[in-house]
């Protein structure tokens, strides 16, 4: 198996055939890859014919290891064959396969920028889960969205921070001890503060150190039962939203990023 630095990315290139005989060098292989820094890893199926299940094992401690230290691990080039496998046997939180890998690379800044800002401004602290890729159809539970439309030469598309109602109140019982009813423009306003603060946060260091452009944005803001956020993007069929989920004692909540190079 190859492994080169591509794009800031370490790249990964699987045989034809992968299969558990080989599982022990396997386990060397990546504990090789895990010693690289690259913020985002991408196995590359493009050559894979047959994958054994056996040898899942050290793939599966692979993911776990880059997302235990705020790693991406992502794959590209799976043929249908393959994905469908993947889907049957469970494995795809570990194998996350993308159609833009792109969408993974822009993910550690908004999720760093989101736990620094419910810390400092909502005060509570809030933990990542893994980002996944949304499914067609799927549905997360929204009642209260900020969204931002993201535009550079580069790229565009969308940025929102969404929340159930029910989260979102006990965030700003939090903020507010003894306040049972928040108006809606309150909401609004909290809602759109955080969204615009978040974005400001990853657009500086996307722009800063990343090398994009993006411009100054204001966020609009959703309120209502079972929201439903469409990004606004030319080629939605083409790169679903990435989901980039989060845990915190006034309960889940939830950011979405769609981007279109296109």
């Amino acid at each position: 198996m190859d492994s080169e630095e591509k794009d800031g990315s370490l790249v990964v290139t699987l045989p034809s055939v992968v299969e558990s005989v080989a599982v022990e060098s396997l386990e060397a292989m990546v504990a090789g890859w895990l010693a690289h820094p690259a913020p985002v890893h991408v196995i590359d199926f493009g050559a894979v014919v047959s994958f054994g299940s056996t040898a899942y094992r050290p793939f599966v401690r692979y993911s776990r290891e880059l997302r235990a230290a705020g790693r991406t691990l992502a794959c590209t080039n799976v043929s249908a064959k393959i994905l469908a496998q993947l889907k049957s046997d469970g494995m795809t939180s570990v194998f996350l396969p993308v159609a833009a890998v792109e969408l993974f690379k822009l993910a550690a800044p908004f999720v760093d920028a989101t736990k620094l800002v419910m810390d400092a401004q909502a005060r509570i602290r809030v933990a990542s889960r893994p980002a996944y890729l949304k499914e067609p159809g799927e549905r997360l539970p929204t009642e209260i969205a900020g969204v931002i439309s993201m535009t550079s030469t580069e790229l565009t598309g969308s940025f929102a921070l969404c929340f159930s109602r029910a989260t979102f109140a006990r965030i700003h019982e939090s903020m507010s001890p003894g306040r049972r009813e928040i108006p809606d423009a309150e909401i609004e306003d909290a809602a759109g503060e955080w969204s615009n603060v978040i974005f400001g946060r990853a657009k500086t260091v996307l722009n800063d150190q990343m090398g994009y452009s993006l411009e100054k944005a204001l966020p609009s803001v959703l309120v209502g039962d079972g929201l439903v956020v469409r990004h606004p993007s030319r080629h939605l069929s083409r790169h679903p939203a990435i989901v980039l989920p989060f845990d915190s004692l006034a309960g889940p909540f939830h950011v979405e990023i769609e981007i279109d190079r296109g």
